[in-house]
């Protein structure tokens, strides 16, 4: 019942302008059956009487989002793991007892892919990574364009309703950045074998687990100067986490969206230099130097810092920092914020509570006063 009242709240916000998507009804969804079978009948099988959703990705930052965010919408999710099953016990208390399904997956294993899949009305591909990661077998081709062409052909195989790739919001395969270069790359993919795939692209994402404003909050305490290159002169639209989360869950509901390019960003625009200034105001520090350095010292340094588990500077971010990223004038057919009717939160809003953690004199968000 109250996963009943949870689709219905979540039903009620949008407004009549929405035509919700019908659940393929030919499109069934059962328990685990030999391979062949459901290949042979195109996914006719029966599942819960609530649509179901995967998230691939879904232990990384942006994932674990998306599936609250489905979750509090009234589907039950699927949370594909890889490594170790400890990595998505925090979804388990995303949703009632039994919502939140987890299953082991190797993108070696195409029959895994399939098997997650088969089970699925919308699959969400949230799989990217922006450096090589030490002691891992898969590389960043394999998380950024494999996963994209794998997942969306497994898709397409047993007849998912709905399959979204997560993106960049400046994808573009001409870009010197390799991440922003792979995922217009992924996007291609994704098109190629699900020409109805729906791609989201989003501007820098902040958050509690960030690697954005954490990082440039961790510079502030612990360097002399925080560095920047093209001069800091580069554009950046940030967005809350929460608000991607959400306008994704919305996409996968909505019949407008099918086939089409979400942009989101947040409604403020900063320069990187501006940006350190305003990270330094919430967390009570005084802006400290700011020094330029080229992009061939800044790939350098991050590459020593690769070698660590888990590096906020890498050798991708310096080509990345030197590039505006920010929503072009010209909208055209793509859809963003305003046509999903949410509002993005402005980030001296949504940035207090992440941040709170960098102040020195303040242990409690509650505790939290700035000015900018």
């Amino acid at each position: 019942m109250n996963k009943i009242k949870g689709v219905a709240s979540f039903t009620n916000k949008a407004s009549s302008n929405f035509h919700l998507l019908q659940v393929n009804k030919n499109t069934k969804r059962f328990n685990r059956q030999q391979l062949d079978a459901f290949r042979k009948i195109a996914g006719a099988n029966v599942h819960t009487m609530f649509p179901v959703a995967t998230v691939f990705g879904c232990t990384g930052f942006v994932g674990r989002y998306i599936v609250a965010a489905l979750a509090e919408a009234g589907y039950q999710v699927i949370t594909p793991w890889r490594k170790s099953e400890f990595d998505i016990t925090i979804h388990k208390c995303m949703g009632d007892v039994g919502q939140i399904i987890s299953m082991r997956f190797d993108l070696q294993k195409y029959d895994s892919i399939l098997d997650i899949c088969a089970r699925s009305n919308v699959v969400i591909n949230c799989i990217g990574r922006d450096h090589q990661r030490i002691f891992d077998n898969v590389t960043q081709y394999n998380s950024n364009v494999e996963s994209a062409d794998i997942i969306s052909k497994a898709c397409k195989e047993t007849n998912v309703d709905r399959f979204i790739q997560i993106s960049l919001l400046n994808a573009n395969k001409d870009h010197p950045s390799t991440y922003i270069k792979q995922k217009a790359m992924a996007e291609e993919k994704a098109k190629e074998n699900y020409p109805d795939a729906t791609i989201v692209r989003s501007a820098n994402i902040y958050g509690t687990e960030d690697q954005f404003l954490n990082l440039i909050a961790k510079q502030i305490r612990i360097l002399p100067a925080v560095p920047l290159t093209h001069k800091g002169l580069a554009k950046v639209q940030p967005v809350w986490v929460g608000d991607v989360a959400y306008a994704v869950s919305r996409v996968a509901q909505v019949s407008q969206t099918v086939g089409k390019t979400v942009e989101l960003a947040g409604p403020d625009v900063f320069t990187w230099s501006k940006l350190v200034d305003v990270v330094s105001a919430l967390i009570d520090e005084k802006p400290g130097g700011k020094v330029m350095i080229p992009e061939i010292v800044g790939a350098l340094i991050g590459k020593i810092n690769e070698y660590t588990w888990t590096p906020g500077w890498t050798s991708d971010l310096p080509y990345r920092m030197s590039y505006d990223n920010v929503l072009s004038k010209e909208k055209g057919n793509n859809v963003r914020f305003e046509d999903l009717e949410l509002v993005p939160m402005y980030l001296q809003d949504a940035a207090l509570e992440p941040l709170a953690k960098w102040r020195r004199s303040a242990g409690y968000f509650l505790d939290v006063n700035y000015k900018l």
